[in-house]
Order: structure tokens, then sequence, then C-alpha cells
């Protein structure tokens, strides 16, 4: 899955999460709470700290949860592979999972396009 992308691993509690961002343009970001638990992955365009301001500000569970970018030099369509990538190893919590992401990155009929599988 590493095509060259500069990546970092990043060990909390018993469990690894792998968290990506980029350079410049887009910006691949994770979310842990207080426990080290991925809870969130998401994709900015923008300055990471105008994003996670605007997460602080809003009343949803995504407010109280730390912010950490980790790799780069990902493309738009490669932030969204990977972001889809971590929703299926994580899982939607709307399907038992533990993220609060509450769409897909990549509908699963294109999933078979970008080479995801589902985990």
């Amino acid at each position: 899955m590493n095509k060259g992308w500069k990546t970092k691993k990043r060990l909390i509690g018993k469990s690894g999460d792998l968290f990506l961002t980029r350079r410049s343009g887009t910006l691949r970001r994770a979310r842990v709470d207080a426990i080290g638990k991925t809870r969130y992955v998401g994709i900015t365009s923008r300055e990471t700290a105008i994003r996670v301001a605007e997460h602080a500000a809003s009343s949803t569970a995504k407010a109280g949860l730390s912010y950490e970018p980790v790799a780069t030099g990902l493309s738009r369509i490669d932030a969204r592979i990977w972001e889809q990538n971590l929703i299926n190893q994580f899982g939607l919590q709307k399907n038992g999972g533990q993220l609060f992401n509450q769409i897909n990155s990549i509908a699963p009929k294109y999933w078979w396009q970008y080479g995801i599988y589902p985990q």
C-alpha cells in the first residue's frame, strides 16, 4: 500500500495506529481520543490549525479529540484511498466500528477500481 509515501507508525498503548498527511494541498489527518483509540480520519486542503479549530468549536463528538498529522506526499485520490482503507480498518460507528466518520470516502461499488478491499 505504501508507494514511496513518507509514513510513520505510532504506537499508542497496545495498538498501532497509522496516520497520514500531505505536505501541500491535501492534508491527511487522524484524531485520537484520551485513551489512544483512533476515532476519526479525514482529509482537508486547508491549514491544519484552521480545520482543527473548526472541529474543536463544533458540538460534535470530534470536538474533544486530539489531532496529529503524520505522513506526507499524497495526491487527493491517494489520500481518499488511504482514508477509505483506514475507515475499513477501524470501521464506521454506525456499522459497529469505532470511527465517528459518518460516510465512506469512496463508495463501496468503486472500491475495486482502487484496490480497496473490505477488512
